[in-house]
Formats: structure tokens, C-alpha cells, sequence
């Protein structure tokens, strides 16, 4: 399968240099951070994090 670049550019609706950098950060800013990588083993090791009720999403938004 042969990929364009400038034709996927055009579907999105970007020049093709904005589509190439667009498509090199999402290769390069891939894996997080160390502050992400931390906050990320805290969340998982955590066993009092409040879970949302989907079934009353409604009204946990009108509480924030």
C-alpha cells in the first residue's frame, strides 16, 4: 500500500510540512515524561481513587 503524503495532507487539511512535523512529534513525544511516568504509577498503585458512576455522569458534572 502506497502512502501519499501529500494527499493525506490535503485530506486533513494541512500543508504538507505541518502535516510531516504533526506526524514527527506524535512519533517523538510518544512516551511521557518522568513528572507523566510518576503520576501514572501513583494513580495505578492507588487504591482509594474515586471511580465515576456513568450511570449519573449528568450529575457528577453539575457538581464539579
Amino acid at each position: 500500500m502506497k502512502i501519499c503524503l501529500k494527499v493525506e495532507a490535503k485530506k486533513e487539511n494541512r500543508s504538507l510540512n505541518n502535516f510531516v512535523e504533526n506526524a514527527l512529534m506524535g512519533i517523538v513525544c510518544r512516551k511521557p515524561n518522568k513528572t507523566t511516568l510518576a503520576a501514572i504509577k501513583e494513580a495505578q498503585e492507588d487504591d482509594n481513587l474515586e471511580t465515576l458512576d456513568l450511570e449519573n455522569f449528568e450529575s457528577f458534572i453539575a457538581s464539579l
